[in-house]
């Protein structure tokens, strides 16, 4: 059974400041990009900047190249881990922008709280769910396929892609599990937003 107890190897370049922008911005430029044009754009203190990029290339998530063109140029790109999790950033960042607006819509009806992780699965606590002020735990699985695609489903909403999930997407230990095994090969892929809705899947 798949754990959730990753602590010891995990990917500190990404508690950076500028991690997660630096890895989406890398991402959606789908090549090699010039350190310049990274200190234009995303991290201008050069000092930062080098801190950053040398702690994400050790953890295996950018490769640094150094060409000379009339001058010494480094050029950064994503590895294939780096990849996914850029990938898998960015729709966090989406999710907690939409959840941010949704949870403004209705922070005086419910709130959703991280209770635990255990084994295969995590315990949220979801307050004044039914508008009569009664709680309710709300069970995460993590699900992985015949594929090695991994996706969380919701015990209660019979979901892949409600609120609650999409809140989960957002807990740090949810991102280190799925960094940790994309790393060792457990997984491949991540899918969290399938907008599959039946019980179990593959």
């Amino acid at each position: 059974m798949y754990k959730l107890q990753i602590r010891k190897m995990s990917f500190d370049s990404l508690k950076e400041k500028y991690a997660m922008p630096l890895l989406i911005y890398l991402l959606e430029k789908d090549g090699p990009v010039n350190k310049i044009d990274i200190r234009e754009k995303v991290v201008k203190p050069v000092s930062t900047l080098d801190k950053l990029l040398n702690k994400l290339k050790e953890e295996g998530l950018i490769e640094i190249k150094e060409q000379f063109l009339g001058r010494r140029v480094y050029l950064i790109s994503l590895t294939d881990l780096g990849k996914i999790v850029a990938k898998q950033l960015k729709q966090v960042s989406e999710f907690k922008e939409k959840f941010s607006e949704f949870n403004e819509k209705i922070k005086n009806i419910s709130a959703l709280t991280h209770v635990n992780a255990i084994d295969d699965h995590i315990v949220l606590k979801e307050y004044n769910y039914d508008l009569k002020g009664n709680n309710r735990l709300v069970t995460i699985y993590i699900q992985i396929n015949h594929d090695k695609v991994m996706r969380l489903w919701c015990d209660v909403d019979n979901s892949y892609d409600c609120w609650h999930v999409k809140y989960a997407w957002t807990l740090p230990e949810v991102l280190e599990w799925a960094q940790y095994h994309l790393q060792k090969g457990d997984i491949k892929d991540i899918e969290n937003n399938s907008g599959d809705n039946e019980v179990g899947g593959d």
